[in-house]
């Protein structure tokens, strides 16, 4: 099994051009290899946090709506993100820009850099007008 699980990190990595030690902590690279593997699985846990990551940004983001008039990211009114959406989200974010995820704070918790992949991706996906 850990071979198995091995594998789509190797190709991960090998896609990005990156080597772990240049571009981004490796625990970074992984979280990101496992979640695209989890994606192209379709199950995991990843996609499981970053559902519930992604419905607490639909919250805050209507929150801010409500008390203070806008928001940070805007989806169209008729789209209902999924885990899918949400992972393919992060990892395009990521692949734009690696090196904006390594950092001391995130090689710490690898699964944060999901969540800040994320946000700053529904921020460029969706920019408020």
């Amino acid at each position: 099994m850990k071979i198995v699980r091995t594998i789509p990190v190797l190709l991960f990595i090998a896609f990005l051009g990156l080597s772990p030690s240049v571009s981004a902590a490796s625990e970074v690279v992984e979280a990101f290899a496992i979640l695209a593997a989890e994606r192209q699985e379709g199950d995991g846990s990843n996609l499981i946090y970053l559902v519930g990551v992604g419905e607490a940004l639909v919250i805050l983001n209507a929150k801010l709506d409500v008390e203070a008039g806008r928001t940070f990211y805007c989806p169209p009114e008729n789209l209902a993100l999924n885990s899918f959406n949400y992972a393919d989200i992060a990892l395009k974010t990521f692949e734009s820009k690696p090196s904006m995820y390594d950092n001391p704070v995130l090689r710490r918790r690898p699964r944060a850099v999901l969540a800040e992949a994320l946000i700053d991706g529904l921020i460029a996906t969706f920019p408020c007008d």
